[in-house]
C-alpha cells in the first residue's frame, strides 16, 4: 500500500472532480460504458435530485503522484428512509463504490469504506446497506464492520422460449409458447374479485388513495423502505428508462401495487419487477397481480419476468404457485449499524426485512 501520506480521503466535489469520477466509473464498470447509466445526466438524477437533504453522500480517495492528485476511489450513499421496528431511521444505501484498477489490492477499498462510514455516522445516519452480487467485494466490507443479513436470489418466470432456444430449433416456440400460456392461466383461477390495472407513473401519481394504502402497508412491516410519492417519483425518474405501475384492488379499495421496468438481463429481453407491496390480508391476490404482469410482459414481447426478493416475501407473494423459479444469481443484503445504541435484533434478523429490487439503486 502507498505511504499513508500519499493517500487522502475527503468529500467529493463535483465541480472539481466530475470528469475524473466519470473516467473512474468507466474503468470500474466497463460493461456500462456508453450506456445511459454512465452518463452525466444519470449521475445528476441519482445523486443531485434525490428528495432529501442532503441529496447524497459522496466521498473520494486521492493519491499524490508525479503528475499531481489522482482520483483512485469513490464511495457514495443515498439517504433512504426506513421504518426499523417502531422508529423512522435514515439509511445510507451504498452504491457506485469504485477503486481504480491500478490501485486495487492496496487497501484503498477498506480505507475509503471506513472513512465514509465514519463520516456518515457523524452526519446522523443510523445504518448503511448494500446489495453486492460479486462475492469478491464482500470481504472488504466485512473488514470494516459490515454483516451479511441474508441472501436474495433472482427469481425468473419464463414468458416465451423463442430467444432461449438455439436458432436451429426456434420453430419449436410455436408449440411451447401456447403451453406456457395455458399453464400460467391456471395461476389466477378463483381470483376474479381482485381487479388489476396497468398505469403510467403520471397516472399512478394522481391516485387519491395511494398515500392511505402505503400508511397501512408500512404499519404492517417490521423493517421496510419508506416508499412515498416523492421517493417513487425520484425512483421512476431515471433517464432513458420506462416504468409501469400495477395496482391491485378489491371492492374498489387499493390493497397492493407493483412497479416494473422493461429491460435486458444478460441478453434476454425481460420485464423486471422492482417492487411488490400487498396488505397482509390480500397475499392471495398477488397471483392476480402476477397474472397481469405476465400479460404485460407478453404485450411488450419479453421473454422473462425477473425479480430480486427475499425468500420470505417470495413465499408470501405466491412466487412458486405463479411459476417463478430461483436462479443461481444471488444478491446479498449487507448492513453496518452506525449508531451503537440501536439494538442488533432490529437489524440482523432476515425475516424482519421487506426487500425487493427497489431497496437498491439497480434498475
Amino acid at each position: 500500500m502507498p505511504k499513508e501520506s500519499q493517500i487522502s480521503f475527503g468529500k467529493f466535489d463535483n465541480d472539481a472532480n466530475d470528469l475524473a469520477r466519470k473516467n473512474l466509473f468507466d474503468l470500474s464498470f466497463p460493461e456500462a460504458v456508453n450506456s445511459s447509466t454512465s452518463s452525466i445526466e444519470h449521475y445528476q438524477w441519482k445523486f443531485a435530485k434525490f428528495p432529501a437533504e442532503p441529496s447524497s453522500y459522496e466521498y473520494i480517495a486521492t493519491e499524490m503522484t508525479m503528475e499531481g492528485s489522482k482520483l483512485i476511489g469513490y464511495y457514495a450513499a443515498l439517504p433512504f428512509e426506513y421504518k426499523i421496528g417502531d422508529k423512522m431511521l435514515r439509511c445510507g444505501m451504498v452504491c457506485d463504490v469504485m477503486t481504480h484498477p491500478e490501485s486495487r489490492g492496496k487497501g484503498v477499498f477498506t480505507g475509503i469504506g471506513k472513512y465514509a462510514t465514519d463520516s456518515l455516522r457523524q452526519s446522523g445516519v443510523a445504518f448503511v446497506s448494500g446489495y453486492p452480487v460479486r462475492p469478491e467485494v464482500i470481504p472488504g466490507h466485512l473488514k470494516v464492520g459490515w454483516r451479511i443479513v441474508q441472501k436474495m436470489p433472482m427469481f425468473a418466470k419464463l414468458v416465451s422460449v423463442y430467444s432461449v432456444l438455439p436458432m436451429s430449433v426456434k420453430y419449436l416456440s410455436i408449440f411451447v409458447n401456447p403451453i406456457l400460456n395455458l399453464v400460467h392461466s391456471w395461476s389466477h383461477i378463483g381470483l376474479g374479485s381482485y381487479k388489476t390495472q396497468v398505469l403510467s407513473p403520471a397516472e399512478f401519481f394522481h391516485l387519491n388513495d395511494f398515500s392511505y394504502f402505503i400508511k397501512l402497508w408500512i404499519s404492517e412491516q417490521s423493517n421496510a423502505l419508506i416508499k412515498d410519492i416523492d421517493f417513487l417519483k425520484w425512483r421512476t425518474g431515471a433517464p432513458h428508462a420506462e416504468y409501469k405501475f400495477l395496482t391491485l384492488r378489491l371492492n374498489g379499495n387499493l390493497v397492493g401495487y407493483s412497479l416494473v421496468r422493461p429491460t435486458a438481463i444478460r441478453g434476454y429481453q425481460s420485464l423486471a419487477i422492482l417492487d411488490i407491496s400487498i396488505l397482509s390480508e390480500h397475499f392471495k391476490g398477488s397471483r392476480k397481480l402476477h397474472s397481469t404482469i405476465y400479460e404485460l410482459a407478453k404485450a411488450l414481447k419479453k421473454d422473462l419476468i425477473v425479480c430480486i426478493s427475499s425468500r420470505k416475501w417470495a413465499k408470501n407473494y405466491c412466487f412458486l404457485s405463479s411459476f417463478y423459479l430461483a436462479t443461481t444469481t444471488v444478491f446479498s443484503l449487507i448492513i453496518k449499524k452506525l449508531q451503537v445504541e440501536l439494538p442488533d435484533e432490529n437489524f440482523y434478523f432476515s425475516d424482519m426485512w421487506h426487500l425487493f429490487w427497489i431497496d437498491s439503486d439497480d434498475l
